[in-house]
């Protein structure tokens, strides 16, 4: 469920919702939910009231909502906020409007105010089952974890690399030595009819290296076609959000990584071994997992 989803759901509930970094939303405590099997809903819009004042920290009960609706930790609640706030302060300084489904959206004026416009009300049912939406968070995360989790990887091709390597050189073990023997037999036979005794053939003695070397250009070859691609799940040109973000999902065992080029723009990723016909499936879980577009780098 989006995060602003959330938002009005729980202004719609608890009658107000406090924003860091922006103010507080008020919801007049007379007025009904919205039920979209009622035609004469009321006009919520008008009950809902805005106030511009400094917030320090969310609600605990706020984050405790978001953590029960999503099935994320509270740290992973936590940071989930915190972007999407972020992203939303962005927008109100290059002027463009902070929209929050269900209650509105705020302008920033010349003289850096808010200004609050109220929005349509919330008409879809949001009775979805938290138990399934938390089943869904822990398949996808398990899925992830389980299938692209560096180790496990780098372990897998590492098998894979070795089993190829074994099977080849015994191959080619089988295959000097059937060529050592039918060339061994063309030659006594030679011998045998020949009454004069002309020298036989000489027997290449270099087949078993030549296969050898060959079963190693082989597994050389299928290392080529596989890489490593950096899967970037976040950038941003703070560095305090960078180290907070790169702790937070350190804390939670991942492999997170993070790298800067310049010590103003910093990139958080993970380093996965993939195939190139893979790495669309693989930004596809991480999208899943961390509710934001994610980009590619060999």
């Amino acid at each position: 469920m989006k995060l602003d989803v959330l938002f009005a759901k729980y202004l719609y509930q608890n009658k107000q919702l406090n924003l860091p970094g922006i103010g507080t939303f008020q919801l007049d405590a007379s007025v009904p939910i919205p039920d979209p099997s009622d035609k004469n809903t009321v006009d919520l819009g008008q009950h809902i009231r805005f106030i511009q004042q400094p917030i320090a920290k969310p609600d605990d009960a706020f984050i405790d909502f978001i953590r029960t609706q999503t099935g994320k930790i509270r740290p992973l609640a936590i940071s989930d906020l915190e972007s999407y706030l972020e992203d939303g302060k962005n927008m109100l300084n290059i002027g463009k409007p902070f929209h929050l489904e269900g209650i509105g959206s705020l302008h920033k004026t010349r003289a850096d105010l808010l200004e609050f416009k109220a929005g349509e009300p919330l008409l879809e049912r949001m009775e979805m089952s938290n138990d399934g939406e938390n089943e869904q968070y822990r398949r996808n995360k398990t899925a992830y974890e389980e299938r692209y989790n560096s180790a496990s990887q780098n372990t897998g091709l590492r098998k894979l690399l070795i089993t190829m390597g074994v099977l080849i050189g015994i191959a080619a073990v089988i295959w000097g030595g059937y060529s050592l023997y039918n060339n061994k037999t063309s030659d006594d036979n030679v011998i045998e009819k020949d009454a004069v005794g002309t020298a036989p053939p000489v027997i290449n003695t270099d087949s078993i290296e030549n296969a050898r070397k060959d079963s190693l250009d082989r597994i050389a070859a299928a290392e080529s076609n596989s890489g490593t691609y950096k899967f970037i799940v976040e950038r941003t040109d703070m560095k305090a959000r960078a180290v907070k973000r790169f702790n937070q999902l350190k804390s939670l065992g991942t492999s997170i990584l993070m790298e800067t080029s310049d010590s103003v723009n910093f990139k958080l990723y993970y380093l996965i071994p993939a195939q190139p016909k893979d790495t669309i499936r693989i930004k596809d879980s991480l999208r899943l997992r961390y509710g934001k577009r994610v980009t590619v780098e060999k």
